[in-house]
């Protein structure tokens, strides 16, 4: 029997390191979703050069939609609240995960609101200036973000809808991994966020699986069953040696398989995966390519970098296990 999933590796654009991981993932039929930050410079090359590198495989592009990294493109201007700015610090970036702002009063939230959508739009729209709309066939989101209150969401799916995109569902697997994350945003949030908001957080997280399950009016954009991201980390205090690398990698393809096998029959799954290239001898280079991006793109830690050359190598050198089991699908037959 095989699964029917598709494969995505999040975080191409800003790093050329993770671009490098990618493409050769992508050619190594390894990866067949690539989710891609706009808002960074180089944007349009390193998206050509995906596209010319991998000219002759088969993949889909997505917009990885971002709150969280880099710069916002509409610049999301003026909106004042507790002398705060709510999306972006003082420097013109996007405030981190950890730190983001939620203004007092139903107005105020409005507009929030309001401006994200126009965030999003703007997001998506830059693949359209760059003629690359025809090659967009679905939207994910940076840290999960979009998926921390329920007017976010929302904003998402309208966002989808009126782009006519599928989404990365807000519904992980496991669940268990995806509450543990938001109760760690919760706690990192407490001077940035009132006891009111951080609540919301809580219980909204917990309220997911029921929100995305039930049948919605109006219904929601199509998106997978589940996404997966056990793949992910361990996030490491120590640096990982080789041996350390491979037995991680080993890992990883081991409860890779079993988590294939448990979401049989259930329709089509997304497994989230984070890569770099696979060459410790540069991992020191690959680091400092995050020191001089000049996008301040937080979240892309880069002392989880060993970390990801684990999941790389997981695919590359398990792939004809892996390939033997899965059908790798399309966004377009959700």
């Amino acid at each position: 029997m095989k699964y029917d999933v598709i494969f995505s590796a999040d975080d191409y654009g800003p790093i050329p390191a993770i671009n490098d991981g990618i493409i050769e993932a992508v050619n190594a039929d390894c990866i067949n979703s690539v989710e891609v930050f706009v808002n960074h410079n180089n944007f349009k090359e390193s998206i050509d050069n995906l596209l010319h590198t991998c000219q002759d495989k088969t993949f889909e592009l997505g917009c990885h939609l971002t709150i969280t990294s880099g710069k916002p493109i509409t610049g999301l201007k003026s909106l004042f609240v507790r002398n705060n700015l709510i999306f972006r610090n003082k420097n013109g970036y996007f405030r981190e995960y950890t730190d983001l702002r939620r203004p007092i009063g139903k107005n105020n939230r409005k507009e929030q609101v309001k401006r994200l959508k126009d965030e999003l739009h703007a997001q998506i729209d830059q693949f359209e200036k760059d003629g690359l709309k025809d090659k967009l066939t679905h939207l994910s989101c940076h840290h999960n973000a979009l998926f921390f209150f329920d007017d976010y969401l929302d904003a998402y799916f309208e966002v989808a809808k009126d782009h006519d995109l599928a989404v990365r569902t807000p519904h992980g697997r496991p669940f268990s991994r995806h509450k543990n994350y938001v109760k760690y945003v919760e706690l990192m949030s407490r001077t940035n966020l009132s006891a009111a908001d951080r609540l919301k957080l809580i219980t909204f997280a917990k309220s997911i699986p029921k929100l995305v399950d039930k049948t919605n009016n109006p219904p929601p954009p199509q998106r997978p069953v589940y996404h997966i991201n056990t793949n992910y980390g361990p996030v490491s205090i120590l640096k990982l040696d080789e041996d350390d690398i491979e037995e991680k990698a080993e890992d990883k393809n081991h409860d890779l398989v079993k988590e294939l096998k448990k979401y049989k029959d259930m329709g089509i799954i997304e497994y989230v995966f984070h890569l770099i290239t696979d060459d410790y001898n540069k991992l020191e280079v690959f680091k400092k390519q995050t020191e001089f991006s000049s996008c301040n793109y937080t979240g892309i830690d880069n002392a989880y970098f060993d970390s990801r050359m684990a999941e790389m190598r997981s695919l590359i050198k398990y792939k004809n296990v892996i390939n033997a089991m899965i059908n790798k699908e399309s966004w377009n037959k959700l």
